[in-house]
């Protein structure tokens, strides 16, 4: 709602990038959509296109990728009981089911299975669903009264082995689509952009003749976001695999760690810490801070 209101965004939605150009001094980008084909330029483009990218393809990207045999079925529920901004995460067999706090009372929830369940699930009846779906989240905010539409997807870790070329940067899932254990996809990526756009503000102030898709600083982006990006997603990866791990060696150490998360407040937090993404150098939008 806010972005086709700024003066300074052409906002065109819906829309498809077509095509892709590098020049010396600037991205050539071919779109279309219900406005009609259009063509933009720019000294910097920014691919946020999630994690199955055009840009990333386009370019010709390495990714890592590991498939952890899971689905997430999503949807909006709505609890009996107010939320009162709470998120919770379970830990479960079939993997982690997470409720979110959303608006108006709502909460999204997020409910991983076997991919080899995930028909079955999407497919039961909303009643039986939401039966279902309280049952396993043990009644923490009373009864599921109704739900919006559901859907899914696989989980997959991609990660881009390069998150910059000439005139580009790729971020959020387009350099990194991890498990939505623990829930640090999204705010992974807001790290991204706040890196960026500290990166670019602080040359522009210096020069405001600065070239923004400079390799000087797309690399100095790069070199900030390395560190985070590997320990977020080592953290993620970890825990998945962990939790997807059915031998009884794997859940004496899932019990272990839970016991010591929970008599061990130094743990707790530096993992709330880790969690919350202080890792090295903090970004200014990240503090709470402008630019």
């Amino acid at each position: 709602d806010i972005l086709p209101q700024l003066e300074n965004v052409d906002f065109l939605c819906p829309a498809s990038v077509t095509s892709l150009e590098f020049g010396e001094d600037r991205a050539i980008i071919g779109i279309e959509g219900e406005q009609g084909a259009h063509q933009l330029s720019a000294r910097l483009l920014v691919g946020a296109d999630g994690a199955q990218s055009f840009v990333r393809e386009h370019l010709g990207i390495e990714t890592e990728r590991h498939d952890y045999g899971q689905s997430a079925v999503i949807c909006n529920v709505t609890p009996e009981q107010d939320h009162a901004g709470r998120a919770f995460e379970l830990f479960t067999p079939s993997g982690p089911f997470a409720v979110m706090p959303h608006v108006n009372g709502r909460c999204g929830l997020i409910w991983c299975v076997p991919t080899a369940q995930a028909e079955e699930v999407m497919g039961l009846d909303e009643p039986v669903f939401l039966e279902r779906a309280y049952r396993r989240f043990g009644g923490h905010l009373g009864r599921f009264l109704k739900m919006g539409q559901r859907s899914s997807y696989p989980l997959r870790l991609v990660r881009a082995r390069e998150d910059i070329r000439p005139r580009c940067v790729i971020l959020g899932n387009a350099a990194h689509a991890i498990h939505p254990v623990g829930a640090q996809g999204f705010n992974l990526g807001l790290r991204d952009v706040a890196v960026l756009a500290e990166v670019l503000a602080d040359a522009l102030h210096l020069d405001p003749a600065t070239d923004p898709g400079s390799n000087e600083l797309l690399q100095r982006y790069s070199r900030w976001r390395k560190p985070d990006h590997d320990g977020t997603i080592a953290y993620s990866d970890g825990l998945a695999r962990i939790y997807s791990n059915p031998t009884g060696l794997a859940a004496a150490g899932r019990a272990a760690a839970l016991l010591a998360h929970a008599f061990v407040p130094s743990l707790r937090r530096r993992m709330a810490i880790k969690a919350m993404g202080f890792r090295g150098r903090i970004p200014r939008l990240a503090r709470g801070e402008a630019l």
